[in-house]
């Protein structure tokens, strides 16, 4: 064994060392980590701290070349310079530094003594080395701590991302919400501005038939003061006058309830639009208790046997109804119009259709008269004994020809008063039964008398068919209709205002061109239509040629602007009637 001993061996005490190789082998409490063991054997001579140094360093030096697979270029380049600088500044020096280090510093101090000099190369050589471990744990310390400090910095960093991409997609949902909104509101405008582009159209008809009107006046004056003066007489007028003046005759007038409607030729088969079946049905659906003709009439109810199977045909009825029988709100003015009351007639049909036959227990006269708060117009006329039939046949026919003699006579008064009732039925503000109530009445009977008064007549016989009974369900059916009808005479007569806008541009802007177009509503061939720039001013005028399923084509006949291009962004309005 070779004679190297450090300044702790040449100081301690072989006695106490001898006692303490007596005590337990066994800790007194459990270490907080257990320590490495070296087992050499026989080889005690070999020093294990040159291995380990050896290790930890090469080691150390490895940890340094993962830091590229762990951090991207930027990050590993700062790290590897600041690891760098660590290195430095603690002394992290290399196993063949270290020993040229021991080798120069035995030499420096053993001079030329060889004795003395192997004892102190074994010396500094477990000095330093011990010396480099403990350097080089505090380097790697030192590593641990600037890598952890960018890993805490990225991780923050990341977290700090985090927060923000919540806050983003926050900020994204909010945004989502605005857009729907905004979308609605847009929808909401566009509907509007239709039906502002139709209030426009009326406009232009109102205009053209007050034109019409006074140019026609002007030229009657005109003939009469040049062709039609044959003399000029002086005559004596009495200022006072000494009787009434008669008014002038209407065709008929009704009496009683059983009369036929006044005003209105009994023997033609009336037609009523299409925008008016919905709510002509619903007035049909009013049961039979209400009808003023028709609840006398409890006795001849079918057989109660037949109860059943009319319920069935009942509820296949309604459900047929609710499925075909649909107004959208967003069609055309009309439609949206009438969107209101089509609803407030909706909520009456299922009122209506949750109603159920009563079964015969016990006495006949009861169950008629539940029956009768149940069965309608609708189902007497279709499956009512023979009798019974032929009377609620007969109401449902006077009833149609009441409502197209209405339509009829209201396309005789003038346009402005007809869009004033139309827009008071349409917000709800106009006293349906009562007539004389209605603004512009007297406006109205200055210009047709005989037209006026007839749809006062035609009102008052509408009302008086329901019984006086009737529940409010059955009166507000009956209001439906006329406010319907109100609002269709006014924006929905034969001479409505066409609308549409251009799908195909036409190449030149010239007479005979042809181009397709897209109208709210199908148009007879030769038809004249107006084409509207994007000031709303006339461009030119069209003439309907063809009808395709998507779309109509038109030919120029006039052009009133030449130097335009017309794109799909230009209006088409017109009239139905040639």
């Amino acid at each position: 064994k070779p004679q190297t001993f450090s300044a702790f061996e040449l100081g301690i005490n072989k006695k106490r060392l001898d006692l303490l190789a007596n005590l337990a082998k066994s800790a007194v409490s459990k270490p907080a980590f257990e320590a490495r063991e070296f087992r050499f054997g026989v080889l005690d001579h070999i020093s294990p701290e040159i291995n380990e140094y050896r290790k930890a360093y090469f080691g150390m030096q490895d940890l340094v070349t993962t830091i590229n697979d762990l951090f991207d270029p930027t990050d590993a380049s700062a790290l590897r310079k600041k690891l760098k600088v660590s290195e430095q500044n603690l002394g992290l020096t290399a196993p063949a530094v270290l020993d040229a280090q021991i080798e120069a510093e035995a030499d420096k101090q053993a001079g030329d003594d060889a004795t003395k000099r192997q004892q102190l190369w074994g010396l500094l050589a477990n000095q330093k080395r011990y010396e480099a471990l403990f350097n080089a744990g505090k380097v790697l310390t030192k590593w641990i701590s600037i890598v952890e400090s960018r890993y805490n910095q990225i991780e923050r960093k990341l977290q700090g991302k985090l927060r923000e991409h919540t806050r983003k997609l926050a900020q994204i949902e909010k945004l989502s919400g605005l857009i729907r909104v905004a979308r609605e509101t847009l929808e909401n405008l566009d509907r509007f501005f239709d039906e502002q582009l139709g209030d426009y159209g009326v406009a232009q008809r109102l205009l053209e038939e007050d034109w019409r009107r006074a140019h026609d006046a002007n030229l009657e004056r005109s003939r009469i003061l040049t062709r039609a003066v044959q003399g000029l007489y002086y005559v004596r007028v009495r200022n006072t006058p000494v009787s009434v003046p008669v008014a002038d005759p209407l065709s008929l007038r009704y009496k009683s309830r059983n009369d036929i409607v006044p005003g209105c030729d009994g023997d033609t088969d009336a037609a009523l639009p299409d925008e008016l079946e919905y709510f002509f049905d619903a007035v049909t659906e009013i049961p039979m208790q209400y009808w003023a003709d028709l609840k006398p009439q409890r006795s001849k109810l079918p057989a109660f046997e037949k109860f059943d199977y009319l319920g069935q045909l009942r509820q296949a009825r309604f459900k047929a109804r609710s499925q075909r029988l649909t107004v959208n709100a967003g069609t055309d003015t009309l439609q949206a119009r009438l969107h209101t009351v089509h609803i407030q007639n909706q909520s009456m049909l299922k009122q209506w259709s949750r109603l159920t036959l009563p079964a015969f227990t016990h006495s006949s006269v009861q169950t008629q008269a539940r029956a009768a708060t149940v069965f309608s117009l609708e189902d007497l006329s279709q499956s009512g004994t023979r009798s019974l039939r032929s009377e609620a046949q007969a109401l449902r026919q006077k009833l149609e020809q009441c409502q197209a003699c209405l339509l009829e006579k209201l396309a005789q008064l003038p346009g402005s008063i007809r869009l004033q009732w139309g827009q008071l039925a349409e917000d709800d503000r106009i006293r349906v039964e009562q007539v004389s109530w209605w603004p512009g009445l007297e406006q109205a009977e200055q210009d047709d008398f005989n037209a006026t008064r007839t749809v006062s007549e035609l009102i008052a016989w509408w009302f008086r068919q329901l019984s006086d009974d009737a529940d409010a369900a059955s009166r507000s059916a009956m209001r439906n209709m006329i406010r319907a009808t109100l609002i269709f005479a006014s924006l929905g007569d034969p001479q409505e205002i066409v609308r549409g806008n251009v799908f195909v541009a036409p190449r030149v802007v010239l007479p005979g061109e042809r181009f397709r177009v897209k109208l709210n509503r199908r148009v007879l061939p030769g038809n004249r239509l107006q084409l509207l720039d994007l000031n709303q001013q006339v461009a030119a005028e069209l003439s309907v040629v063809d009808h395709s399923p998507d779309s109509t084509q038109v030919r120029i006949v006039n052009v009133i602007q030449p130097n335009i291009t017309i794109n799909s962004r230009f209006a088409v309005v017109g009239r139905t009637r040639r």
